[in-house]
């Protein structure tokens, strides 16, 4: 009967190793080797810039377009050009990380799918383009712009460049509130954008291996800063006229500093 109780203990305490220890050392070699053969995340930004850089090229010529009365046919040209080439690298980089992820995307379940709707708002921006449905075109990039943002945060990833995509559109969100509800939309609305514009100065310099460029990031980055301080002041004492010319150089200096992020 004691050797019956002996060799049920043994058997327990088997049971209780392989609970605790699951990951045999086999199998955490071959994890860490899975993990050495994952593509830089380094290198995937780097692909991913490229196809962003022409994006943007484009995305300063379509809303010149929407502005316009009148289509222009060099412009859109213009803008197709740098559409295609984005269209295209996009194209390599799904074929090259949709079955091979960083490792820091490694654990997200919707990485393929990121990639496929990327692809997919960028052929919305060609075809409405091609198609001289500009804002609609450009509907479509801000969509797009949204999705790069979104697989970074929901991946634990902080970059200058998608702080400042949420300070330009609250820059843009006021201009429109102090055109329908003046000071008064402002004065509510101050205080979103200095937490954004916070958030934009805690973030690392995104071009930190360019030693002239980061500081040219940093010298425009504060003085974006320097003119939000100021939009707080003039909204505080009722300058409205002073407010206008401070939203209008905000949205000149964050487009700047947005270029020389990405």
């Amino acid at each position: 009967m004691r050797s019956i109780c002996v060799m049920i203990a043994v058997l327990l305490m088997m049971v209780m190793i392989t609970l605790v220890i699951p990951t045999s050392p086999v199998t955490l070699a071959q994890q860490g080797k899975e993990a050495l053969e994952r593509p830089a995340l380094k290198q995937f930004d780097e692909d991913t810039a490229r196809s962003r850089r022409e994006l943007r090229a484009y995305c300063i010529i379509v809303q010149e377009l929407v502005a316009a009365q009148h289509p222009d046919t060099a412009k859109r040209d213009e803008a197709l050009k740098h559409l295609k080439a984005a269209q295209s690298q996009w194209a390599e980089i799904c074929a090259k990380y949709q079955n091979s992820a960083p490792q820091e995307y490694a654990r997200d379940p919707y990485w393929k799918g990121r990639l496929v709707d990327i692809g997919i708002a960028i052929d919305d921006m060609v075809a409405h383009m091609e198609a001289e449905r500009f804002k609609r075109s450009f509907q479509a990039c801000g969509s797009g712009c949204g999705l790069f943002v979104a697989m970074h945060e929901e991946n634990n990833l902080t970059y200058a460049l998608d702080r400042l995509f949420h300070l330009r559109k609250a820059i843009k969100t006021a201009q429109t509130l102090n055109k329908t509800s003046g000071l008064h939309g402002l004065r509510e609305f101050v205080p979103d954008l200095l937490n954004l514009r916070n958030r934009a100065l805690l973030a690392q310099c995104p071009c930190s291996d360019a030693p002239d460029r980061c500081r040219k990031y940093g010298e425009t980055l504060l003085a974006l800063s320097g003119q939000m301080d100021w939009l707080a002041r003039q909204v505080v004492r009722g300058e409205a006229e002073e407010a206008t010319k401070s939203l209008s150089k905000l949205m000149e200096l964050v487009q700047q500093v947005y270029d020389l992020a990405l």
